[in-house]
């Protein structure tokens, strides 16, 4: 009996690691083993409908939910109430690219740009490939040894472009990853029509908050917490 009650357990976990592995791969965001398992009660019954119309999504249970009024792309962050230097970044905007290689470019490019400014206190970043729903899925790890942890994943569906990104400290990167997990399950894209001249506006409210950041680095002031921003 213990043996086949075993056996279940075993089956049960592979399934749920099976679900979650949709999203993200398993590497993305290595669960501790004694790490205690949120459930969906741990998300909002209230889901967030993003106003510009690219995204619905479930955000943790009690969290901060910024929004950015200012930026015409589909942007929202949630922040953990106890550790504000958690956060879930999701965004949707406009684009006018060939295809999935254009975006991976893109990503990769601002990475790098981040590594460049980082590299003196160890900042790296790996990439990898996986799948979402049938279509090619893009995740970058970012790394700041002791500082800063920042997992990003990016899907083009059509002329939409998706983000989804989790960041938080190191020693708290496990605490939170399932949840975050939990909470990329319940994004729903929605797939809507634009013009050239709105992706042309979506490019330049990136560049403007690239150079707003910019600014605030050379102040002085910590915009490693706001990584996540910087698109």
């Amino acid at each position: 009996m213990k043996r086949c009650n075993l056996m279940l357990l075993k089956r049960a976990l592979l399934l749920g690691i099976v679900q979650i592995s949709v999203w993200f791969p398993t590497s993305a965001f290595p669960l501790e083993a004694d790490s205690a398992l949120p459930s969906r009660s741990a998300l909002s019954e209230t889901v967030y409908e993003d106003p510009h119309g690219f995204f619905r999504i479930q955000p943790p249970l009690g969290w901060e939910i910024m929004t950015f009024p200012n930026d015409p792309r589909g942007k929202v962050k949630f922040i953990a109430p106890d550790d504000k230097k958690v956060s879930i970044l999701v965004m949707g905007w406009a684009v006018d690219w060939s295809g999935f290689d254009e975006l991976v470019l893109q990503e990769r490019a601002s990475t790098e740009r981040l590594v460049d400014k980082y590299r003196a206190v160890g900042g790296r970043y790996t990439e990898e490939q996986t799948n979402w729903d049938g279509e090619p899925l893009h995740t970058i790890h970012f790394k700041i040894p002791g500082q800063f942890s920042n997992d990003i994943s990016s899907l083009l569906r059509g002329k939409n472009a998706y983000t989804f990104g989790y960041a938080s400290p190191p020693v708290v990167f496990t605490k939170y990853q399932e949840l975050a997990r939990l909470c990329f399950q319940s994004f729903e894209p929605i797939i809507r029509e634009h013009s050239a001249a709105e992706a042309a506006e979506h490019v330049a409210a990136s560049k403007v908050r690239v150079a707003e950041l910019e600014v605030a680095r050379e102040k002085g002031h910590d915009s490693v917490a706001q990584i996540l921003e910087k698109r």
